[in-house]
């Protein structure tokens, strides 16, 4: 399956991350479309702009909700959509993004938009009329939803069958399926000396092949 991503956003230059990362090589093998849109493009507004003041009062600017409805129509998932496409808006106070969603959508999802929220916040007929899922990716506040949509990208692709090298890399992850992977890792060499005289050395149990009491040893030492 190859999904295609579209992202909503005021700083399109944020997702060069997207040209040096593991996306880049699934993007190379045609696993992912990735397609970023300015949404001052279509602003109606002569200057460009794409917010205003909230209603009610209040502090900050509000991004407005006719720049995002003609990005909506011009990607043809309004007023229309399949099932296979979902609408994400980046927003705090949103369900909190976790490895199940990462897993259902690079499962079942065929096509995401996200609209990364700015400013004091969106318009909420966006979420009203047009959105499937407000997403945060932790209880704090960033300075837009560019970061955010990286992360939800970035957790969906590799777990695209084809996107990493091993298929055995995403079975045993943190927070799979609810259980904790999370034991330490280790790697060569083995035994390594500081430059002031300290050995620092590998737990002998993980170099002497024994897989049965290798495992026993990952179990009694996941951190929960």
């Amino acid at each position: 399956m190859k999904m295609r991503i579209d992202i909503v956003t005021l700083f399109p230059e944020v997702f060069r991350y997207f040209d040096i990362s593991i996306i880049k090589k699934a993007k190379l093998k045609n696993i992912v479309n990735i397609n970023i849109h300015n949404i001052r493009d279509f602003s109606e507004d002569k200057h460009r702009k794409v917010d205003d003041r909230p209603y009610g009062g209040g502090p900050g600017m509000v991004l407005q909700l006719q720049p995002i409805y003609k990005c909506l129509k011009f990607l043809a998932v309004y007023p229309n959509k399949s099932s296979k496409t979902k609408i994400i808006l980046t927003k705090p106070g949103g369900v909190l993004w976790n490895q199940n969603f990462a897993k259902d959508f690079a499962c079942n999802v065929e096509r995401l938009v996200l609209i990364c929220g700015h400013y004091q916040g969106v318009d909420n007929r966006v979420s009203e009329y047009f959105v499937d899922l407000e997403v945060s990716i932790g209880e704090y506040v960033l300075t837009g939803g560019e970061i955010p949509a990286m992360v939800i990208v970035d957790s969906i692709v590799r777990l695209i069958p084809g996107v990493l090298g091993n298929h055995l890399s995403t079975n045993k992850e943190t927070y799979t399926d609810d259980i904790k992977y999370n034991y330490p890792l280790y790697t060569r060499p083995s035994v390594f000396t500081t430059e002031e005289g300290y050995t620092l050395s590998v737990p002998k149990i993980l170099t002497e092949g024994n897989h049965k009491e290798i495992e026993k040893w990952k179990q009694q030492n996941i951190n929960l």
